[in-house]
């Protein structure tokens, strides 16, 4: 190794010390009300400083309304694009790192957003240990041609990254039978859908406005102390509606995002932009998961 490598190794390890200890929090801070713009750019914008703000969507009637009935009711039959993925040890790995060496995308499934609540709440009142049906831990993988660059750690939940281009969907009629513990199920040989699929609303590109305009009334699309401190409106808008099996991998998202957990809770594992050097980048090829109806193998 050269002294000049040996050098910019220095720099950068230098360059993330400096940053926790001239900047950086160890914890994340918690604000109990929404900061002026200047307080939100000067404070964490222009630091890369996450924060959590309290009571900061209090005001949109969805933080009132949206409960499953309330929601089934509003979107009705409404066809919505779902990410599908295999269950693995428990988890649903959307956007993820498989057996490092590919960056795997999810199926992307059309269905309409009453199915998708269904499998959710049958899944919820689903006996899992109760269930004999052996889950599939061993896939094929259908290779693209494009490649991903991605973080090797796969297990970091975290928003996801914009996935719906150029992706091929599979549109099905969903039907439900029963498994051998009497939950619900997709067909009569045995096979539990909701023991092997994890469904994730994950859609990006201002899906909000599109697939699921019939509850924009319920929320507000431009937070206006974020948009005066950024100097412009939102580029994007997504409503994201899953359950706690599904994971995204480590990414990195070229815009400030404001999340606002409605229900249930979001984990996020976030790394300063001084620890990218840090983080061992390398392009994976790029693959997509895809279920057989027929065999009910993914591949």
């Amino acid at each position: 190794m050269t002294d000049k490598t040996v050098s910019l190794k220095q720099c950068f390890n230098e360059l993330t010390e400096n940053a926790q200890s001239l900047y950086l929090d160890t914890t994340i801070p918690v604000l109990s009300k929404p900061p002026s713009p200047l307080e939100f750019y000067r404070d964490y914008v222009s630091w890369n400083r996450p924060c959590i703000i309290r009571h900061a969507f209090d005001h949109f009637p969805a933080t009132y309304l949206w409960s499953n009935s309330y929601v089934r009711k509003k979107m009705g039959d409404t066809l919505v694009t779902v990410a599908a993925t295999p269950n693995t040890d428990g988890h649903g790995f959307a956007d993820a790192v498989y057996a490092n060496q590919y960056f795997v995308l999810p199926q992307y499934q059309r269905m309409s957003f009453g199915a998708f609540l269904d499998h959710l709440e049958f899944y919820h009142e689903h006996d899992t240990d109760a269930c004999k049906q052996t889950l599939q831990k061993t896939y094929s993988i259908q290779q693209t041609d494009d490649e991903q660059l991605t973080e090797k750690k796969m297990n970091v939940q975290l928003a996801p990254a914009d996935t719906t281009k150029d992706i091929k969907t599979d549109t099905q009629t969903w039907t439900e039978n029963k498994c051998d513990d009497g939950a619900e199920d997709n067909d009569d040989d045995g096979y539990c859908s909701l023991c092997n699929e994890v469904l994730y609303c994950q859609l990006q590109n201002g899906c909000m406005t599109n697939e699921y305009s019939a509850l924009c009334d319920d929320i507000e699309m431009d937070i206006s102390w974020a948009s005066s401190a950024l100097n412009r409106k939102p580029d994007a808008v997504n409503f994201w509606m899953g359950e706690s099996r599904s994971i995204s991998s480590l990414h990195q998202d070229p815009y400030e995002n404001l999340y606002c957990v409605l229900a249930g809770q979001k984990q996020f594992t976030l790394y300063p932009p001084t620890d990218e050097v840090h983080l061992n980048k390398v392009p994976f090829k790029k693959a997509i998961y895809c279920l057989d109806r027929s065999s009910k193998q993914w591949s």
